[in-house]
């Protein structure tokens, strides 16, 4: 072989080296694992919380449920930030309290409204509508969420299962539940 080519051997041995070299993850200390792994465990724990039901919807609700199945309920002026779609409960000791939250958005012009809260069978229901951005908006991630407090005198102490039924513009349901046990205030 001519000595050129043991050159250009050389120097592709020497570029793959190379760019494996800057491929490599870099050196994580020990607690910086540790903490990854926790908050990845916080957030598997989080996400087992809220199972999607995709096999209700509102049309399964008759629409004649009695009018003393619905709840009174207060939209709180508060939010909170969370990257994914999920449903918090807060069980104070006159009210319920939950949290919604679209998840993470590109841009703003998101929000929740609240259409109803009701009783059916063993099941809390809150219907709730994902607004989407009509127009120019704000180019920024947004996490559109909102907080209502359900008084817990309308509910009948024991264990209930809250779905969140949040549907939007193109009439796509996303459904969450969360199991709670109701005591008397």
């Amino acid at each position: 072989m001519d000595f050129k080519w043991w050159i250009l051997i050389g120097a592709a041995i020497v570029a793959v080296g190379g760019s494996l070299f800057f491929l490599m993850p870099e050196e994580r200390s020990f607690e910086t694992r540790i903490e990854e792994k926790v908050e990845r465990n916080a957030e598997d724990k989080m996400m087992e919380k809220v199972m999607p039901m995709n096999r209700f919807t509102l049309s399964d609700i008759p629409d004649d449920f009695d009018e003393e199945d619905i709840l009174d309920f207060k939209v709180l002026d508060e939010s909170f930030r969370v990257k994914f779609r999920t449903i918090e409960i807060q069980n104070m000791e006159e009210n319920l309290k939950v949290m919604i939250s679209a998840g993470e958005k590109k841009t703003g012009g998101y929000s929740i409204d609240i259409e109803n809260v009701f009783l059916y069978e063993r099941n809390i229901i809150v219907h709730a509508f994902l607004n989407i951005p009509k127009g120019p908006t704000t180019q920024a991630f947004t996490y559109p969420s909102k907080v209502i407090a359900i008084d817990k005198s309308q509910i009948e102490p024991g264990e209930w299962n809250l779905v969140v039924v949040l549907e939007d513009d193109q009439k796509t349901e996303e459904v969450l539940m969360k199991t709670i046990v109701i005591t008397n205030p």
